[in-house]
């Protein structure tokens, strides 16, 4: 395959998937189109339905190297580093705390434009990513506990006494606001 851009990768991967049914493993052709596309040695590919999230259509297993495991095509194509993976684990520790901001937080509207749907916790400030490099360059990038089956979506810290001052560190600086998608998208890392 000539080399395409990785917008074009992702459109590309796109059709792949969406023409594949549901619990059928793709055929021969696919899964050596879809491997091309994500440059990876993808031996079988099959579409599944999401356990976290019903609504998301292009759910794969895949079998890398003789291992059947949920991952995700996006990163496939641009497989996210070990700080990148780590600031997923270090999000994913402390929601939470931002789960008990929103249930407890009222009135239960966006902070910038006053929606009441879609509403989501946000950092006011610092950002999340501030905290977590403060913390990163505090005690190094954390470990990561794979499980062995790969098929868990969310990892965890692979040392739970290090999780634990993550999240205490956090604790002590997060600010939290309640925004609408919308809002906390455009926002952006500030």
């Amino acid at each position: 395959m000539k080399k395409i851009t990785k917008k074009a990768r992702i459109e590309k991967a796109r059709e792949i998937i969406d023409r594949n049914e549901l619990n059928v493993s793709f055929p021969d052709g696919d899964v050596q189109e879809f491997a091309a596309v994500c440059q990876q040695p993808i031996t079988s590919a099959i579409r599944r339905m999401n356990p976290l999230f019903p609504n998301d259509y292009r759910h794969l297993h895949t079998e890398i190297d003789g291992v059947w495991a949920a991952r995700s095509w996006r990163k496939l194509i641009s497989p996210i580093t070990p700080l990148q993976q780590a600031k997923i684990i270090m999000r994913h520790s402390i929601w939470q705390d931002m789960r008990d901001f929103s249930s407890c937080a009222t009135p239960q509207e966006c902070a910038s434009c006053g929606a009441s749907d879609d509403i989501t916790v946000d950092h006011v400030w610092p950002p999340f990513d501030h905290i977590a490099m403060e913390f990163i360059e505090a005690h190094g990038v954390p470990e990561i506990e794979i499980p062995e089956d790969n098929f868990r979506v969310l990892d965890r810290f692979a040392d739970a006494e290090l999780e634990g001052k993550w999240v205490h560190f956090h604790a002590e600086r997060a600010v939290y606001q309640l925004l609408c998608r919308s809002c906390n998208a455009s926002k952006g890392k500030r």
